[in-house]
Protein backbone atom coordinates (compact mmCIF):
# COMPACT_ATOMS: atom_id res chain seq x y z
CA UNK A 1 0.00 0.00 0.00
CA UNK A 2 2.67 2.96 0.99
CA UNK A 3 3.87 1.93 -3.34
CA UNK A 4 0.74 2.35 -4.76
CA UNK A 5 -0.03 5.35 -7.37
CA UNK A 6 -2.58 7.15 -4.06
CA UNK A 7 0.86 7.39 -2.01
CA UNK A 8 0.22 10.98 -1.18
CA UNK A 9 -3.50 10.72 -0.96
CA UNK A 10 -2.63 7.75 2.00
CA UNK A 11 -0.40 10.87 3.76
CA UNK A 12 -2.81 13.56 3.23
CA UNK A 13 -5.47 10.85 5.21
CA UNK A 14 -3.08 9.94 7.66
CA UNK A 15 -1.79 13.33 8.35
CA UNK A 16 -5.57 14.30 8.82
CA UNK A 17 -6.10 11.90 12.05
CA UNK A 18 -2.81 12.67 13.76
CA UNK A 19 -3.32 15.74 15.81
CA UNK A 20 -0.72 17.13 18.19
CA UNK A 21 -1.96 14.68 21.37
CA UNK A 22 -1.16 11.94 19.31
CA UNK A 23 1.40 12.48 16.86
CA UNK A 24 4.33 11.33 19.21
CA UNK A 25 2.54 8.12 19.67
CA UNK A 26 2.16 7.81 16.00
CA UNK A 27 5.89 8.62 15.55
CA UNK A 28 7.16 6.09 17.57
CA UNK A 29 5.39 3.21 16.24
CA UNK A 30 6.66 4.23 13.19
CA UNK A 31 10.41 4.53 13.23
CA UNK A 32 10.17 1.81 15.99
CA UNK A 33 8.42 -0.74 13.71
CA UNK A 34 10.78 0.51 10.87
CA UNK A 35 13.11 -1.85 11.75
CA UNK A 36 11.98 -4.61 11.02
CA UNK A 37 10.90 -3.28 7.72
CA UNK A 38 14.65 -3.04 6.62
CA UNK A 39 14.83 -4.97 2.73
CA UNK A 40 17.26 -5.16 0.34
CA UNK A 41 16.08 -2.10 -1.40
CA UNK A 42 15.33 -0.14 1.80
CA UNK A 43 12.36 1.50 0.22
CA UNK A 44 9.55 0.43 2.92
CA UNK A 45 12.42 1.45 5.90
CA UNK A 46 12.90 4.57 3.65
CA UNK A 47 9.04 5.34 3.23
CA UNK A 48 8.47 4.51 6.93
CA UNK A 49 10.88 7.28 8.05
CA UNK A 50 9.94 10.15 5.63
CA UNK A 51 6.10 9.38 6.87
CA UNK A 52 7.46 10.41 10.23
CA UNK A 53 9.36 13.14 9.32
CA UNK A 54 6.39 14.61 8.19
CA UNK A 55 4.73 14.37 10.89
CA UNK A 56 7.51 16.00 13.01
CA UNK A 57 7.63 18.39 10.46
CA UNK A 58 3.89 19.45 10.41
CA UNK A 59 3.69 20.20 14.42
CA UNK A 60 7.04 21.58 14.16
CA UNK A 61 8.99 18.82 16.43
CA UNK A 62 12.19 19.67 14.23
CA UNK A 63 15.06 18.17 17.04
CA UNK A 64 12.91 14.89 16.29
CA UNK A 65 13.08 15.33 12.71
CA UNK A 66 16.49 15.99 12.16
CA UNK A 67 16.63 12.46 14.60
CA UNK A 68 15.05 11.13 11.72
CA UNK A 69 17.43 12.63 8.64
CA UNK A 70 20.02 11.33 10.60
CA UNK A 71 18.27 7.44 11.11
CA UNK A 72 18.01 7.59 7.23
CA UNK A 73 21.35 8.77 6.39
CA UNK A 74 22.98 6.76 8.97
CA UNK A 75 22.53 3.21 7.93
CA UNK A 76 23.35 3.97 4.43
Amino acid sequence: MLFDEKYEEYLARLFCLVDSTNYKRACLYLTTSSKYLLTPDREAYEATLYIAFGMYGKFRDLASALRIVLLVNDDK
